[in-house]
């Protein structure tokens, strides 16, 4: 093996010298798995799988993020070839296209809460008004309030109802300090706090349970079609109420709707 590594730099150059500690451990496994070290170099290998962890984001439909992302990367640079762009502004706007990191989105720091996007600006329905009335009590100073769609708290992300609709998400869901089972619907921040507006939901303990799986159903959560017609409450919390958060797995077949728990622990 140390013969092999001081011979690399007079063969193939200082280039092919960076291989990984982890990789120098296995030549003689790798050698048996993939033929002569001199026809796989594992350093190109491993930064081209970097490269394709920058064109996806997220665990859905990897294949086509990446590819759509490296056509669309590829189109762009030939398209551009063919225009004479002279404006500072499109030149700038087009090499951070084309680099090598994604363009941060605009992100809102809130007290350790990550605001995604630009936000929108409305009054707040009756319901809503109720609702963080009964939160704050009369610490309501304004009915005109921020609203973002997903936002980052310790760790997890956190989305609206309307926003998992758009993109076929379905956590929206989250249990509290309380014991509700809530569906998010609005992320609001209003006198310089973020909060969020959901409404209850009729749901009830799974308590079927195999023996192969032990106590792993315990919590999860169920709710009929004929529960989930009765009239929620709106109800407002803060983000560290919040204890759980549920992926919503529906059984059309069953007429039933189970939430499936993402971390049972504490956030």
């Amino acid at each position: 093996q140390h013969k092999h590594l001081q011979e690399i730099y007079c063969i193939y150059g200082i280039a092919e010298q960076s291989y990984n500690i982890h990789l120098l451990l296995h030549l003689s496994a790798t050698v048996k798995a993939w033929g002569p070290l001199w026809a796989n170099s594992c350093f190109v290998f491993e930064d081209a799988l970097g490269k394709l962890k920058t064109l996806h984001h997220g665990t859905k439909a990897v294949p086509m993020q990446i590819t759509s992302a490296y056509t669309s990367k590829s189109l762009l640079g030939v398209l551009v070839s063919k225009q004479e762009i002279r404006n500072h502004q499109i030149l700038k706007f087009i090499e951070e296209m084309q680099a090598k990191h994604a363009v941060t989105k605009k992100v809102t720091n809130i007290n350790g809460c990550m605001l995604y996007g630009k936000p929108t600006y409305r009054n707040l329905l009756r319901t809503e008004e109720k609702a963080i009335l009964k939160l704050l009590g009369d610490q309501l100073v304004s009915t005109r309030v921020q609203f973002y769609n997903r936002m980052c708290y310790s760790g997890h992300i956190f989305s609206c109802k309307d926003y998992c609709s758009k993109f076929i998400h379905a956590d929206y869901a989250v249990s509290l300090s309380s014991r509700n089972c809530v569906e998010i619907h609005r992320i609001i921040v209003l006198n310089g706090e973020v909060y969020f507006i959901g409404e209850n939901i009729p749901a009830t303990k799974f308590l079927m349970c195999y023996p192969q799986v032990g106590s792993l159903c315990s919590n999860i959560l169920s709710i009929s079609d004929d529960n989930a017609q009765c009239k929620s409450k709106t109800i407002a919390f803060r983000p560290f109420d919040v204890i759980n958060k549920y992926v919503i797995l529906p059984m059309t077949e069953k007429s039933v709707t189970y939430f499936i728990p993402i971390n049972v622990a504490e956030y």
